[in-house]
């Protein structure tokens, strides 16, 4: 996988989130959760809405597998292009949470 491909990836992702996310709808919170799994090296992303007084919806956008680290912080960075959503990091370490914060969540 490269760098092309990676950007790539994350438009599709970003049109996927365009369908789900609404604007006009009050006291609603959104954000995405990416879970790093380890059996096949990749990533789960999933687009969660919460909205008062109805229970919070977890969405699967995405399946990166067999995706380097590297190449998450770019398909990461395509989404914040347009997105800001508040990004949850699970299964990371210490390390690779100090550079997500340092080079994701600008």
């Amino acid at each position: 996988m490269d760098k092309v491909w990676s950007k790539k990836v994350g438009q599709e992702i970003v049109s996927r989130l365009d369908k789900l996310f609404k604007n006009n709808i009050i006291r609603v919170r959104y954000w995405i959760i990416v879970n790093y799994y380890a059996p096949n090296h990749g990533y789960n992303l999933f687009f969660n809405i919460y909205r008062p007084y109805h229970f919070t919806r977890s969405i699967s956008i995405g399946q990166l597998s067999n995706c380097s680290f590297e190449e998450l912080i770019i398909f990461l960075n395509e989404i914040r292009t347009k997105y800001h959503f508040t990004l949850q990091y699970h299964h990371f370490s210490k390390d690779e949470l100090r550079r997500l914060a340092r080079e994701v969540n600008q």
